[in-house]
């Protein structure tokens, strides 16, 4: 967990100041995301959380109909 803390904090001092002197609002709000999201799913792995996983949601979506038509294909 301490490494995790300490890498996003290394990657905002170094990233941080350039996007913000340079004065790159839409950056830094993706940027922002991007490294909460990652930090986010870093901490539930630590934590061995139970998260949606977007391939399973996917998978639940296609499956019924990739079913169907399969066997309408038979």
């Amino acid at each position: 967990m301490a490494l995790l803390i300490i890498t996003v904090i290394i990657i905002l001092i170094l990233e941080l100041p350039y996007l913000i002197k340079n004065q790159m609002r839409r950056e830094l709000a993706v940027f922002s995301a991007i490294l909460i999201i990652g930090a986010v799913y870093g901490i539930f792995h630590i934590f061995q959380l139970h998260y949606l996983n977007p391939t399973n949601i996917t998978q639940s979506i296609f499956k019924p109909l990739f079913d169907t038509i399969d066997g309408l294909l038979k």
